[in-house]
């Protein structure tokens, strides 16, 4: 009865079976006889399961490179995009850890073989997580427009917090900027930028931009004028003495074209005969008084 049965199952539909034998001899030879080729494909790294009070202090490599061997028409639809590799440094401690990546991580199609892996080995250095508030360097470059100078170079925010390997806070007590290139401007700028980290262990915990500006003035000089006439009261008076040197202060641009006659320096009537009156300097537009010398003057009536 048994024997029955089994050359029924080995007979029922003889010719199928017979035809699906054949097709998978088929397919096994065309796989086996095909031509092979290889090609050398970049596949992302990513970790995983990394420890909240831990950080990685060196650096991540964001991708390793694979070359792979197998039939010519499997090799052809393999796309980078299917594959991915992710390290569970989940336990990491500080110090250094190494870890291999298998060719099994990837997940081929049959008959697809790896023929090399770089780097095979990824080695993590790892510390402590810590917290700390550093004030931000703004960096600039250039030099503004001739006769302009830089006022005032500000950040916006000062600060900012930062995670970080207890080492590396021990040592760095800023963060800088990227460079903003300030050459030949006249006029202050503002410019969000982005903060530049000492080493890959650093993080931002606030998230708002950072701006920095640059306040750009007319460039200041100073320059002296002496025996400056000083104009007396109306109504016949002479002055001891007649003239004062001034001192002042102003752009460059503008104290280079001015002379003594454009400076009124006058003293008023005294309330007396002989009396000391004090001076007063009208300026040009953009200049500042620094000191007349000197500042007060005896006043008489012509005789």
């Amino acid at each position: 009865m048994k024997s029955e049965k089994m050359r029924r199952a080995l007979t029922e539909n003889m010719g199928l079976k017979i035809v699906s034998l054949l097709t998978a001899i088929l397919l096994w030879m065309f796989v086996i006889g095909e031509k092979q080729s290889d090609v050398q494909i970049t596949v992302p790294l990513s970790l995983t399961n990394l420890p909240v009070d831990m950080v990685i202090t060196s650096r991540v490599p964001s991708s390793v490179n694979v070359r792979l061997t197998g039939p010519r028409t499997i090799i052809a639809s393999l796309s980078p995009k299917q594959f991915g590799i992710s390290l569970d440094v989940k336990g990491i401690q500080e110090g250094t850890s190494s870890y291999e990546i298998l060719p099994s991580r990837l997940g081929l199609p049959r008959g697809v073989e790896v023929t090399e892996i770089s780097p095979s080995v990824v080695t993590l250095a790892a510390d402590k997580t810590a917290y700390k508030s550093l004030p931000i360097k703004p960096r600039i470059k250039g030099a503004p427009k001739a006769g302009f100078e830089v006022e005032a170079v500000e950040s916006n925010p000062s600060e900012i917090t930062v995670a970080a390997s207890e080492r590396a806070l021990k040592v760095f007590r800023e963060l800088e900027t990227e460079v903003i290139d300030i050459g030949g401007i006249d006029g202050g700028l503002t410019r969000e930028v982005q903060l530049v980290f000492p080493d890959a262990s650093f993080k931002r915990i606030e998230q708002k931009p950072v701006k920095v500006t640059v306040k750009i003035k007319k460039m200041a000089a100073e320059r002296e004028l002496a025996s400056v006439t000083v104009h007396p009261p109306a109504g016949g008076w002479l002055l001891e003495p007649a003239t004062a040197d001034i001192r002042v202060t102003g752009p460059v641009s503008v104290l280079s074209r001015l002379s003594a006659a454009d400076f009124a320096l006058s003293a008023a009537a005294p309330a007396q005969e002989g009396g000391l009156s004090k001076l007063s300097v009208t300026l040009p537009d953009e200049v500042e008084l620094l000191s007349v010398t000197p500042e007060e003057v005896r006043v008489f009536r012509v005789k």
